[in-house]
């Protein structure tokens, strides 16, 4: 869905295939907003019990650093996301101790953080 312009009917509709869905094993959300509703509703699929969803890239979404903080904390309880991907509009100005700030709030959750930049972001291995 990369770059597709998913509106927030879309993001409603996301939510309900990340848990209905059982093949559903990738997801790349790049370059679209994801912001407000949108994150709340991609939350709310991941949290889902159902949602067999392994790899996560959310990259150029408009995310803000309270929402990388909530999506954590989501990511946090489930049970098969194994690999995401994740890189803030502002990465590139963020303060080196805001950066260990958000690895910190993700290790605290259980993540293993890969904090090597790269195109894609942060690399963060559950």
């Amino acid at each position: 869905l990369v770059g597709c312009g998913v509106t927030s009917s879309g993001w409603d509709d996301l939510r309900s295939i990340l848990i209905n869905n059982r093949s559903l094993t990738k997801l790349y959300l790049s370059e679209n907003i994801l912001k407000g509703s949108g994150i709340k509703l991609l939350c709310e699929g991941l949290k889902d019990p159902d949602c067999t969803l392994q790899d996560l890239i959310v990259r150029d979404c408009n995310m803000t650093l309270w929402d990388c903080d909530n999506l954590s904390s989501v990511i946090s309880k489930n049970q098969t996301l194994t690999d995401l991907w994740i890189m803030l509009d502002d990465d590139e100005k963020m303060l080196e101790s805001e950066v260990k700030q958000r690895c910190e709030v993700l290790r605290n959750a259980g993540f293993s953080v890969d904090r090597r930049w790269s195109e894609l972001g942060w690399h963060v291995c559950i």
